[in-house]
């Protein structure tokens, strides 16, 4: 008996539960520290930021909150890590760019990109605002 191909919603799905499920403990550390915040503000910031990193990585540019940018800067410092999460996760590397944000296409605004997470992912935390 042949095995149903996954519908591309479920494929979605779980990556997205697979994105969500990757930890990093020295990633976490170094954002509580840098951004003086408690172990878990800083797993939940960590989130966020892998919850846009799994929208972006769909060539969607969304609008950076002030935090989930402190928290992917965090992160990008962390080359090896990142660029590790990036290839086994999306198969390519996510370049950033502090000054211009994620490269590609045009941006989302802050409305427009709220929505989009908000369909995704509907528990928001307070790092998107």
């Amino acid at each position: 008996m042949s095995q149903k191909s996954p519908t591309p919603e479920q494929y979605r799905l779980a990556v997205k539960k697979e994105v969500l499920g990757y930890k990093n403990k020295v990633v976490v550390d170094s954002v509580a520290c840098r951004l003086g915040l408690s172990p878990k503000d800083a797993e939940i910031l960590f989130e966020d930021v892998l919850k846009f990193l799994s929208l972006v990585e769909n060539g969607v540019r969304l609008w950076l909150s002030p935090k989930i940018k402190q928290g992917l800067e965090i992160f990008v410092l962390y080359t090896a890590e990142y660029s590790y999460f990036c290839t086994k996760y999306f198969d390519r590397f996510i370049e950033y760019d502090p000054e211009r944000g994620l490269v590609g296409g045009n941006r989302m605004d802050e409305v427009q990109t709220l929505q989009l997470v908000w369909v995704v992912y509907p528990n928001l935390s307070k790092n998107w605002k």
